[in-house]
């Protein structure tokens, strides 16, 4: 049995969303729902509904006008919040993090959307985009921070994080094995281009240059804020190698226990089979 702890995590954000378009995409087993959060006027996080053959972890909703909130199952959340908000409504968004290993990123799935007085039009709006997650460190170099994500079933990732300045000083006292309980903002804006850069010289009066600007890209990153706690050397190298080792040699059983089964179904199934003079047909 593995020594290392599941690492877990919350989220908090508010903005507004683009719920007026969001569709769920069945993939068989499997049905995912994509929304994004607007925490700025030009930072958009986004959120992910995901059932698994209609199962999935249900989402408390609340309106504007609403006393309580409702809690709805996983494949009836769209439904609701197509009813409750509009893109202008303003919300706020909590659930729990997770690391998709598959797509090598972190995902976040809300366990409730409720209706928010916040409105980042004010002069004093403050931005709401905070995950506050369990990491094992494991280095720090050039203002970025290496951690270990560990699964409910043992899997061991890493993951990079950009560190803020105020931080700096704290992640370069850190060693291999604390256990941090981190906060950290998630960054996905557009990289704006000015039309102004382009080789193209208007000429005439009446010209003027509007100072429109284009996208190119987005600039992704996760941002660490704040530290919550630190466990000084809760794990050493050696446990962290055994977990790993563990996980990859449970995953090698599993994967030689199905390849059996798949050759003792067609054992029997070729057992069943009677030939005939008919067997050589196409059909």
């Amino acid at each position: 049995m593995s020594k290392l702890e599941q690492t877990k995590g919350m989220f908090k954000l508010v903005g507004k969303t683009n719920i007026e378009k969001i569709e769920t995409k069945d993939f068989g087993w499997i049905q995912k729902t994509n929304m994004s959060v607007k925490t700025l006027k030009d930072n958009f996080v986004q959120v992910l509904f995901e059932s698994k053959n209609g199962k999935g972890m249900g989402v408390k909703v609340k309106g504007v006008d609403d006393k309580e909130a409702t809690k709805v199952n996983i494949d009836g959340a769209v439904d609701k919040l197509k009813t409750t908000f509009t893109n202008d409504s303003m919300v706020c968004v909590m659930g729990v993090t997770e690391y998709d290993s598959y797509n090598k990123k972190m995902t976040i799935k809300p366990s409730g959307v409720y209706s928010s007085n916040s409105d980042y039009d004010q002069d004093d709006f403050e931005e709401t985009n905070f995950v506050e997650h369990d990491f094992i460190f494991s280095n720090y170099e050039g203002k970025k921070a290496t951690v270990l994500y560990v699964s409910f079933f043992g899997e061991v990732s890493e993951l990079e994080f950009s560190v803020s300045d105020e931080l700096d000083e704290d992640f370069k006292s850190f060693k291999y094995g604390d256990c941090l309980k981190v906060v950290y903002s998630i960054i996905n804006k557009p990289n704006y281009v000015d039309d102004s850069s382009s080789n193209f010289v208007p000429k005439g009066k009446g010209v003027h240059n509007n100072g429109k600007r284009n996208i190119d890209g987005y600039i992704e990153d996760l941002i660490i804020v704040g530290l919550k706690d630190v466990i000084k050397s809760k794990y050493s190298r050696q446990e962290v190698r055994d977990a790993i080792e563990e996980f990859d040699k449970k995953q090698a059983e599993y994967k030689e226990q199905s390849k059996n089964k798949v050759e003792t179904k067609k054992e029997d199934v070729n057992s069943n089979t009677t030939a005939s003079e008919d067997d050589d047909l196409p059909y």
